[in-house]
């Protein structure tokens, strides 16, 4: 049955459906692309500058990190790369950022970051952060939903492309904010539930290792410093994450989670906490109302001191038609007027005219360099037409693309009369940026689509859930700690005070040399507390010893973690050999847990 866009009942009728139809209605209704839009934007610069960092300060050994990693167990295949192709990968990762900012080919763009930071993610285990594990999700998420439908080159690189006020499904959106509301609620309750949270001790921890506090410790006191730090941005985040779902209060939420999101970056201090920050916030700007963004940008129009410019434009040339839709997508401030003005004139100087308030006419490369500076989606095209060389260059080939085309057959219907001046209405859309309320999709796309949501939102639901299966605190056994919003607070982790590897014969209990190479895995665990990466360094320094001829060889590691609350004791059974032990997703006993009735200290 093919697809098709249909009418939904009256209201009424719609309320005698049954409450899954209903349901199903509301996630497939249209909605404005503007705020997915701007999520595109604004996550393809976040994910472009992080890459370019990590391409400036690499200064990694390119064949340590290979000899020195932690896989991920069933993914032992997935290794990073190194030298050349490292930084070919991150070449690449950051070319499709940018290319998803301005919405070029862009589930191809969404594709390539996903592909990218899922193997960055994977590669080593012990490389694990929220922020890349959210930037591969919202990548996932902008794969899948229409994010080009709005302020994106995709949509004009198509012959008569979609209205100026272009919807998406609802479900795209949907799935946006319910992965932001999962986030920020997940980090709130795991931060509660952390070892130290209710005293305070980690916060004194942190405050005393920061060097720029003293003065705000003057100003509010020890006490309120330590309440601030611990105990306010938790809360805050569970407010925000309580008032998100309600329209009545999702305003408030917003603040809420701006501010939840801000501390995470601050009490963070690292780039990846940044990171996740600036992607978790700009993903809870969907919970606003879907054409936000055209209304703020109504709302400014007063800020321009300058109006009344208009644009007038042959249409027989395809160079002109596609330019003057994507600076009239850009011009968020509808700050320029555009007129078609059919004519005889080969010259691009006459078929793409400014005239500007006081009357003066601008032509060509100039004209095109003006509007440009009125749109700040369109600054990076303006500056390179203020270069000298550059723009001269440039403006060359634009002004020879529209001579070229000028001789073309005019399109029908390419503009309606009055639609670049006042604003075009799409189907279902209204004039001042929103849309109809009762679309339906039919058909087997609609029910898939209806079936993944639903399973979207269990799956993401349920992963947070994994460390309250296991027993002790995720934040010293690890166990289910990935993946589960915790790395992301900003409630420190146990960290590794002390690691002591020792092997021996496991028949004449001998005790064996550990390799050279030993040392170095040994000293890339840092002050990671996580057993599991504990006890791959025992069946690496195991295989070392069996490829220098001595087989059977058992491992053993005495390890030192220490609480967020100051409580220190032993990580691993120091009595087990690590190295004859397999991973298993139930519960190891060869972890040693506060409170499980052997002693830690």
């Amino acid at each position: 049955m093919p697809e098709l866009l249909v009418a939904a009942p009256p209201r009424r009728a719609a309320r005698r459906l049954p409450w899954w139809r209903r349901w199903a209605n509301h996630l497939t209704r249209p909605v404005d692309a503007a705020s997915l839009a701007v999520l595109r934007i604004g996550f393809g610069l976040v994910v472009l500058g992080h890459t370019l960092g990590l391409l400036l300060t690499s200064t990694a050994d390119p064949g340590g990190a290979v000899a020195t990693r932690f896989p991920w167990a069933g993914l032992e295949a997935i290794a990073p790369l190194a030298g050349t192709a490292a930084r070919v990968e991150l070449i690449v990762l950051a070319l499709a950022a940018a290319s998803l900012a301005i919405g070029f080919r862009t589930r191809l763009a969404a594709f390539l970051v996903l592909a990218g930071s899922l193997h960055l993610l994977l590669a080593d285990r012990a490389a694990y952060s929220d922020a890349g594990y959210l930037v591969a999700l919202v990548a996932g998420l902008l794969t899948l939903a229409t994010a080009s439908a709005a302020f994106a080159v995709d949509r004009r690189l198509v012959r008569g492309g979609p209205p100026r006020y272009a919807v998406i499904p609802f479900w795209g959106p949907f799935l946006v904010r319910c992965q932001a509301w999962i986030v920020l609620l997940a980090l709130a309750i795991a931060s509660v539930a952390e070892p130290g949270f209710a005293t305070g001790a980690w916060a004194e921890s942190w405050i005393a290792a920061q060097g720029g506090l003293p003065t705000l410790a003057g100003l509010l006191g020890e006490t309120a410093l330590v309440a601030l730090v611990g105990f306010a941005p938790s809360v805050v985040a569970l407010l925000g994450a309580l008032a998100l779902p309600w329209r009545r209060t999702r305003s408030l939420g917003l603040v809420l989670a701006v501010l939840a999101h801000a501390a995470i970056a601050w009490l963070g201090g690292t780039a990846n906490a940044l990171v996740f920050a600036l992607v978790a916030g700009l993903a809870t700007t969907v919970f606003a109302e879907p054409d936000w963004p055209r209304r703020l940008a109504a709302r400014l129009r007063w800020l321009l001191p300058l109006q009344g410019w208009v644009v007038r434009f042959d249409p027989r040339s395809r160079m002109l038609r596609f330019t003057v839709a994507l600076l009239h997508d850009l011009d968020l401030l509808g700050s320029v007027a555009w007129r078609e003005t059919p004519g005889s004139d080969d010259t691009a100087e006459e078929a793409f005219t400014l005239v500007t308030h006081d009357g003066k006419h601008h032509g060509g490369a100039a004209a095109l360099r003006l509007v440009a500076m009125r749109a700040p989606l369109a600054w990076p095209l303006a500056l390179l037409l203020s270069i000298p060389l550059i723009g001269a260059v440039v403006g060359g080939c634009f002004s020879f693309l529209v001579r070229r085309g000028l001789r073309g057959r005019v399109p029908s219907g390419f503009i309606a009369p009055g639609a670049m001046g006042g604003g075009a209405v799409g189907a279902g859309a209204t004039p001042s940026g929103g849309v109809g309320s009762e679309w339906m999709l039919l058909g087997w796309r609609r029910r898939s689509v209806i079936v993944f949501v639903h399973l979207w939102v269990l799956v993401q639901l349920a992963v947070p859930a994994l460390p309250w299966i296991y027993p002790g605190p995720s934040s010293w056994t690890g166990e289910g700690r990935a993946f589960a919003w915790r790395d992301g607070g900003h409630v420190p982790r146990a960290r590794l005070v002390e690691v002591v590897v020792e092997a021996s014969d496991a028949e004449t209990g001998e005790a064996v040399p550990l390799p050279i190479e030993a040392v170095a895995i040994v000293d890339a665990l840092g002050e990671r507390a996580d057993p599991e990466l504990l006890r791959q360094v025992a069946h690496r320094v195991r295989e070392l010893i069996a490829e220098g001829g001595r087989d059977g060889a058992a491992v053993r590691i005495e390890a030192k973690a220490e609480l967020p609350d100051g409580t220190v004791g032993e990580l691993v059974d120091a009595a087990t050999d690590l190295g004859a032990v397999s991973w298993c997703p139930l519960p190891a006993r060869w972890i040693r847990r506060p409170g499980d009735g052997r002693p830690t200290d």
